[in-house]
């Protein structure tokens, strides 16, 4: 049995499921575009005042609290950054061989492991990722000389390239996706039964 439900109602909840659209067409609509937005925020530096020698004290050693020092630091002020676990980076790590983990549990108290990885293999523990469009966070790795390697995820913006397909120009995943999508509805739609369907369809 349906549910009625009076039309205020029915555009209070759709208001609700896109309002989170709304607020990304407005910051479009400000900033010319998202893309617009991202390169005009990707080369905005902020100008410290000197420092002076004057000291900061920083909690946490994550990837922030290190980025506050390397940019205070730059700026003339003397850092202390204050870290509670015994190593830095924060959500950020990579275990290798030799690696401590040490963890606390409630109800079982402190427990420690040492990684007996062999030499050269490594697993991410923490954050591994930087999606493409975090600009800043990969020009910060940059700038720091900190490397980093491809993770091959299954990505809708990867780019796929067949010398048959699209004149051989790379498409987005995405798009050939999309495509492919559609043109199967479009056959689905124009064909009378399930003969003529399978009669436009290929065994290859």
């Amino acid at each position: 049995m349906s549910k009625r439900i009076s039309r205020r109602d029915f555009l209070s909840k759709l208001g609700r499921v896109g309002a989170s659209l709304a607020v990304l067409k407005s910051m479009n609509a400000m900033a010319g575009s998202s893309s617009a937005c991202m390169a005009r925020t990707e080369h905005t530096n902020m100008a410290l005042p000197d420092g002076k020698g004057q000291t900061v004290i920083i909690l946490g050693a994550g990837v922030a609290g290190l980025a506050a020092a390397v940019d205070l630091t730059k700026a003339n002020y003397n850092c202390v950054v204050l870290e509670l676990s015994h190593r830095v980076g924060g959500r950020l790590f990579t275990a290798r061989r030799g690696s401590r983990i040490v963890q606390k549990g409630l109800g079982h108290g402190m427990s420690e492991q040492v990684c007996q990885f062999d030499e050269g293999i490594h697993v991410e523990l923490g954050g591994g990722r930087i999606p493409f469009h975090h600009r800043r966070v990969i020009r910060r790795w940059e700038e720091l000389d900190i490397p980093y390697e491809l993770y091959a995820i299954d990505c809708m913006m990867a780019k796929f390239q067949s010398d048959a397909l699209n004149g051989g120009d790379p498409m987005r995943v995405r798009d050939l996706l999309y495509s492919t999508w559609g043109y199967i509805a479009e056959l689905a739609a124009s064909a009378g039964g399930s003969a003529e369907l399978m009669a436009k369809l290929s065994t290859s």
